[in-house]
C-alpha cells in the first residue's frame, strides 16, 4: 500500500524510533541494529493498524496486509462563527456568549476584534461601527449609546 506509515520502536526506550513511509509500490526500508527487539507498527487512515515484534538479526523481507477498518468517522460540520464579506462582519453571537451577559455591551466585548469604549463607541478591528443589524434589522445607525 503506498504512503503507509511505518514506525520501528526498539524495546530499549533509550534508543531512537525509526520512521518510514512506504513508496508507490508499498516498499520501505529501515536500518536497525542487530540484536534489538523491535516492534514495527504499520498504519494507514481507514485501515486497522498492525504491530509486529521481532529480534533484528539479519536482513528480512516480510509482507504485511492491512485490513480495512469498519469504523468510520462521524460527519463533521464546520460552522464559521465569524464571516467577513466586503465591509460587513457577521458574528454568530451564540458561539461567544455563556448566558451571564445582561447588557449588549457585555455581549459585544466577547466578540473577537470588537471593542466598546466608555462613551459607547463600538469599533471592530479598529474601525468605527456606523451601522449594526440584529436579526437582519437595523439596531442602530450612526450613534450607539451603551450604558
Amino acid at each position: 500500500m503506498p504512503y503507509a506509515n511505518v514506525i520501528a520502536k526498539p524495546k530499549d526506550v533509550s534508543k531512537n524510533l525509526q520512521f518510514a513511509i512506504t513508496d508507490n509500490e508499498g516498499y520501505y526500508k529501515l536500518l536497525l541494529e542487530k540484536g534489538d527487539t523491535i516492534t514495527i507498527s504499520l498504519s494507514y487512515l481507514g485501515y486497522k493498524p498492525i504491530d509486529y515484534q521481532f529480534i533484528s538479526l539479519k536482513n528480512i523481507k516480510r509482507d504485511f496486509v492491512l485490513q480495512q477498518s469498519s469504523e468510520q468517522l462521524d460527519e463533521v460540520i464546520i460552522e464559521m462563527p465569524v464571516t467577513v464579506r466586503g465591509d460587513t462582519t457577521t458574528y454568530k453571537t451564540a458561539k461567544f456568549i455563556d448566558g451571564s451577559e445582561r447588557k449588549l455591551k457585555n455581549v459585544l466585548k466577547k466578540l473577537p476584534g470588537v471593542e466598546v469604549s466608555k462613551n459607547g463607541t463600538v469599533t471592530v478591528q479598529g474601525k468605527k461601527v456606523t451601522k449594526m443589524l440584529v436579526d437582519g434589522k437595523i439596531f442602530f445607525g450612526a450613534i450607539l449609546n451603551l450604558p
